[in-house]
């Protein structure tokens, strides 16, 4: 009796090493993780289709040439709503999202967020007869609109909530495709962002009445309380896949990948992006973090 418990416990361990061996095996044969990252694709020329109806744009080649260097995973790419990219990360159902988002404590908070990885300089835009407008402290008081949850979302938000009696009406679309014939037949009031994005947009439409105003970096700190960029979202939990797109990213940026990319979206300016400026907007997200 004795003699045959033995062997029942040594079939009982040789099964148990058997089955730890396989999962091991298994786990080892399934290759590169899959991450599906999720972004708008209609906010040129960070994420937009060409005529190819390929997906593309600054951001989205950034998260290419990142993940090329990081063979542990592979990526595919869904487009969708602006807010659904950020739902879908509280959902599990995307491991990195992208839409020029910004950075606010709130956002901080709930998700992972990377290292700064747009720099690009700003401008507003009003009817050409427009006074009232003359500089982003005149934004109070007049109507804008945004996308849910991107950087200008975060600044005007961040905005009211520092200056209850100056607030900026913000409305809310999904598409910001025509907001320069909504300033235009006044609609809106004013329209802000990124002045590569503006003036191509101008170029393109051919929109007449309207005048573009030039926002200065001091000016900019100022309204956005201190953080210029745009940012890559992970949910929590994905502390490790940030680490290495930061990694990743720190070397590309080193070695002049993201510098290309960069001069071909947004040609004839200056490229921001340095290793100190990661580290200054790294450490400001982390004090904010620590408040």
């Amino acid at each position: 009796m004795k003699k045959s418990l033995i062997l029942v416990a040594a079939a009982l361990a040789l099964t148990a090493a058997f089955t730890a061996c396989s999962k091991k095996n298994t786990g080892a044969a399934s290759g590169p993780r899959k991450i599906i990252i999720a972004t708008g694709g209609n906010t040129a020329p960070s994420t937009f289709r060409n005529e190819k109806d390929e997906l593309v744009g600054y951001e989205t080649d950034v998260a290419k040439e990142v993940f090329s260097r990081l063979p542990q995973y592979t990526i595919e790419f869904t487009i969708a709503d602006s807010h659904s990219t950020l739902t879908g990360l509280d959902a599990g159902l995307y491991q990195v999202s992208y839409n020029t988002w910004g950075y606010n404590k709130s956002r901080g908070e709930k998700y992972i967020i990377s290292d700064v990885a747009t720099v690009v300089p700003h401008a507003f835009v009003t009817r050409t007869e427009n006074t009232d407008i003359k500089s982003v402290f005149d934004f109070p008081g007049h109507h804008v609109i945004t996308l849910p949850g991107n950087a200008n979302d975060i600044t005007y938000r961040n905005w009211n909530a520092r200056n209850p009696d100056k607030q900026i009406d913000v409305g809310y679309v999904e598409n910001l495709a025509g907001w320069e014939t909504k300033v235009a037949n006044g609609e809106i009031d004013f329209y802000y962002h990124s002045k590569p994005v503006i003036l191509a947009t101008l170029a393109k439409t051919g929109v007449t009445g309207v005048k573009v105003t030039d926002v200065s970096v001091e000016d900019e700190r100022t309204l956005t309380q201190g953080i210029v960029g745009n940012f890559f979202y992970f949910p929590k939990g994905e502390e490790q896949l940030r680490d290495d797109f930061n990694h990743a990213f720190k070397d590309a940026v080193a070695d002049g990948s993201i510098a290309k990319i960069f001069a071909e979206y947004y040609p004839g300016y200056d490229f921001l992006i340095t290793p100190e400026y990661i580290k200054s907007v790294r450490d400001f997200i982390a004090n904010d973090l620590a408040k």
